[in-house]
């Protein structure tokens, strides 16, 4: 549930990863964390172990040109 939170905030509502570990009470590289975790079990289950096998799928760009992801 906490990745699901995360990933809404960061790329939906656009929340800075300072926003989000405060709100969520875990730190932001945890954060982070979960959300790379996150994104790897999605690619996993979009396009199963040969998709993840390939490496990045995403690259996600914050609102501050940031690389995230």
């Amino acid at each position: 549930y906490i990745d699901r939170e995360i990933i809404q905030k960061k790329f939906i509502y656009g929340y800075s990863w300072f926003r989000i570990a405060t709100e969520t009470k875990y730190s932001e590289r945890s954060c982070q964390r979960m959300m790379i975790g996150a994104i790897q079990q999605l690619t996993k289950t979009m396009f199963g172990n040969t998709g993840y096998e390939q490496g990045r799928l995403f690259i996600f760009v914050d609102n501050q040109y940031k690389i995230c992801g």
